[in-house]
C-alpha cells in the first residue's frame, strides 16, 4: 500500500503459515472436495468455481491444490 503522506511502497511480511500459498482453506477444501470426491474434470471445477464463487483460477492452481 503507498502512503499518502510520503508516497513510498509499504509491504506487509507474510506469516510462515501462509507463505506460498495461493489461496486460503476454504477455497482449499472445496477444490479437493470437488476433485477428490466428485471427479469432474480439472476444467469444469474451475468453472464451477468461477460461476458458483466468482473465483478464477489456472488449471495448474486447481492441480496443485488437489495433490496436497
Amino acid at each position: 500500500m503507498e502512503c499518502a503522506h510520503f508516497g513510498t511502497l509499504n509491504r506487509a511480511i507474510l506469516a510462515p503459515e501462509v507463505a506460498g500459498h495461493v489461496f486460503g482453506e476454504r477455497l482449499s477444501a472445496m477444490v479437493c472436495l470437488l476433485v477428490g470426491k466428485y471427479r469432474p474434470s480439472k476444467r469444469l471445477v474451475r468453472d464451477a468455481l468461477s460461476d458458483l464463487l466468482r473465483v478464477r483460477l489456472s488449471l495448474g492452481a486447481i492441480a496443485t491444490a488437489s495433490k496436497r
